[in-house]
């Protein structure tokens, strides 16, 4: 069992006072979040590589000029698509981590 609340001492002044700390809450789920968003751009980066690769291997299969000619077009956006979702990915991840560790230096004080 974690506390939410911590006496904190101002040496300065020799005061001494209770503070909920409320954040740890809220960073917990903003993490829960995180891990919902970071599961969804998973899978949506999975999806369009998937499509992507489908779609190469039709153009390998077919042979009429109408799909060689939208077929750059494709693989053009879906190349986009999965570097953005990538950067997106990461940028999750990295703010998970600071949200792990703001955490963590607040569970520290309780």
């Amino acid at each position: 069992m974690q506390a939410d609340r911590a006496i904190l001492a101002d040496l300065s002044r020799a005061g001494v006072e209770i503070a909920q700390l409320e954040e740890r809450q809220y960073l917990k789920q903003l993490e829960d979040a995180l891990d919902e968003a970071i599961s969804i751009l998973d899978h949506t980066l999975n999806t369009a590589e998937t499509v992507r690769d489908s779609i190469t291997c039709l153009r390998k299969t077919v042979n009429s000029i109408s799909s060689h000619e939208n077929q750059p077009i494709l693989d053009y956006g879906f190349r986009e698509v999965t570097m953005s979702l990538n950067h997106y990915l990461k940028q999750a991840k990295t703010l998970k981590n600071k949200v792990q560790s703001a955490s963590d230096l607040v569970t520290d004080f309780l």
